[in-house]
């Protein structure tokens, strides 16, 4: 029942609407959503915190959103700034800390947000010493994307530093919910859509079939297997040796994710899924969703060199780059003429400073989960050679198990 003015009501952005539609196919899935943690290492005045989420909340637009499911489909209006809702939870006295904390994590991520009844994110900060902290947050796609979540603990970051040392909190950078909104219809009326589209049904004409790891079609997980790392340090100071002879790290990594993947398929994938941010200018210090995935092909055959693979990687990814904010999905009916879930195995290299200081504590970002696993997914997260860089392995749980994920 809608008990809301609906002149206040506002259309869903594209990105938003493909949130809606996964969550509506799979309401029971609670992995529509990006699950992070940040480890802070120093005390933490629990006062200082409460009050830096409720400013954080306050100022961030996209977290007072509340959908409605109406006759003319899925609407969404701005509902008052959330009340706090961080849980404290001490587990210092446990035998393990952090495992009773990581099974706090999971446990609440467990049940998939119900769209039309909010608030659709919640936090938790688990004390497991008193100078050791984890804050824990979860935030339906809908509302934000993956790159939205280092903003927001900048920000906090400043909040809490400022509010500590008694100095005025910096205005707030964040755009607004409206401005959005009006990206997003400004760019599907705009003559670059048109040119976007005429780019994608070119490229897709051209493109192989994908493939995935499993050589058998996927079906999106809510359950995975993960396997994790650190980014090695000696792997770390390979990449700034190559840097300046072959191409920035990100494209070096991407390249040889591409051919890893390219060889432990004997050749058949050359096709991945890739992630794009597809925020305009305006909008890249603004918390919301906007993310997206277009298809990568990289013509790979046994004669390739690092170097050779990484020009060809870099040249396909700044083309692509032109074009990102045309949706995935509608590049997926091009492709097979239907919405299928999936390009390829994905390769998602996240970079991004994951250090942030609060008053002298402390913390890096460690992602638990980032939206559905359809078939394969690796992805790095952070900078190489930086603390809390992590090398992530990803298989669908009903094609792979733990072992199998982990031989990787």
């Amino acid at each position: 029942m809608i008990d809301h003015d609906q002149s206040d009501f506002l259309a869903l952005s594209a990105p938003q609407l493909e949130m809606w539609f996964a969550q509506q196919l799979e309401p029971d899935n609670p992995l529509i959503d990006n699950r992070v943690y940040v480890d802070i290492r120093g005390p933490i005045d629990q006062a200082a915190f409460n009050e830096t989420l409720h400013r954080l909340s306050v100022e961030t637009e996209a977290l007072h959103l509340r959908f409605v499911d109406t006759p003319a489909g899925p609407q969404q209006y701005l509902g008052p700034p959330p009340p706090p809702s961080l849980s404290f939870i001490d587990v210092s006295m446990e035998p393990d800390p952090f495992e009773a904390a990581r099974r706090g994590m999971f446990s609440a991520a467990g049940v998939a947000y119900d769209l039309l009844a909010g608030p659709l994110f919640s936090q938790m900060l688990f004390k497991l010493g008193d100078e050791h902290y984890i804050w824990y947050q979860r935030y339906h796609h809908s509302l934000l994307d993956g790159a939205s979540i280092p903003i927001l603990i900048r920000r906090a970051a400043h909040i809490y530093s400022a509010l500590l040392h008694g100095d005025p909190v910096p205005a707030t950078p964040f755009g607004t919910v409206h401005s959005i909104l009006e990206g997003d219809t400004q760019y599907r009326q705009s003559p670059r859509f048109e040119t976007d589209r005429t780019y994608w049904s070119h490229y897709v004409s051209e493109l192989p079939r994908p493939e995935t790891v499993a050589g058998v079609a996927a079906d999106p997980s809510g359950d995975f297997r993960r396997a994790s790392v650190p980014f090695p340090p000696h792997a770390a100071g390979r990449l700034q040796e190559l840097e300046p002879r072959v191409g920035k790290w990100p494209l070096l990594l991407t390249a040889a994710v591409a051919a890893y993947l390219f060889r432990i398929t004997d050749g058949r994938a050359t096709v991945f899924d890739f992630p794009v941010s597809a925020r305009p200018k305006e909008a890249r210090l603004t918390p919301g969703m906007f993310a997206n995935v277009v298809p990568l092909h990289l013509a790979m055959s046994g004669a390739d060199t690092l170097e050779t693979l990484t020009q060809q990687a870099s040249a396909e990814i700044f083309r692509h780059l032109k074009h990102q904010q045309f949706r995935g999905k509608d590049i997926r009916q091009m492709l097979r003429g239907d919405a299928g879930p999936i390009f390829g195995p994905r390769i998602n290299i996240i970079p991004f400073d994951d250090e942030w200081d609060f008053c002298g504590s402390p913390a890096t970002l460690h992602s638990l989960a980032n939206g559905l696993v359809h078939d394969f997914a690796v992805t790095l997260i952070g900078t190489p050679g930086k603390t809390g860089c992590m090398l992530h392995i990803d298989g669908n749980a009903r094609l792979y198990d733990d072992a199998a994920v982990s031989a990787h």
